[in-house]
């Protein structure tokens, strides 16, 4: 087996978890914001009550508009969790998770995080929207050992 074939076998298992439970996360997440944006903490909450990965909960928000976090800084990382799944982007939305919860916690300027179901970028999946003061761009074929160059490169530059 290859390392893709690896790659697509375990973005496999994570959605197929993923749709197993999204209706129970979104239902949850609903009661906990009550029509106002969620803090970082309320979806960690959640995901703790619910005994799911912070992961799952964040991806859950990706199909539902109204279920959106605080914005808390500038930058912000906008990640597929629609068929990118397949190819890795679960690993790339925990891996973006840890490192804001390690800036946070050494009082480093956070970054905020987005799920989407599409970011219309299949041929390169996975795929990552950035949006911070300098513009917008577009991270093709995305691999979280890629993560920490990209986030201190954007956060630690203002």
């Amino acid at each position: 087996m290859t390392g893709l074939d690896a790659t697509i076998l375990e973005g496999i298992e994570q959605a197929s978890e993923f749709v197993a439970v999204a209706a129970q996360i979104r239902e949850a997440l609903r009661e906990k914001c009550c029509g106002q944006p969620l803090s970082y903490q309320d979806v960690e909450s959640v995901a703790e009550a619910l005994g799911l990965s912070t992961t799952l909960v964040h991806a859950s928000m990706a199909t539902e508009p109204d279920l959106t976090l605080v914005i808390t800084s500038d930058v912000r990382f906008t990640i597929c969790v629609g068929e990118c799944t397949l190819h890795g982007s679960f690993k790339n939305l925990q891996a973006l998770l840890e490192h804001r919860k390690t800036r946070v916690e050494e009082g480093k300027m956070p970054f905020d995080i987005e799920t989407r179901g599409c970011l219309d970028r299949c041929l390169f999946r996975p795929s990552m929207l950035i949006r911070s003061p300098d513009g917008y761009a577009t991270k093709l074929r995305l691999k979280p050992e890629e993560l920490p160059e990209l986030i201190t490169s954007l956060c630690d530059s203002w």
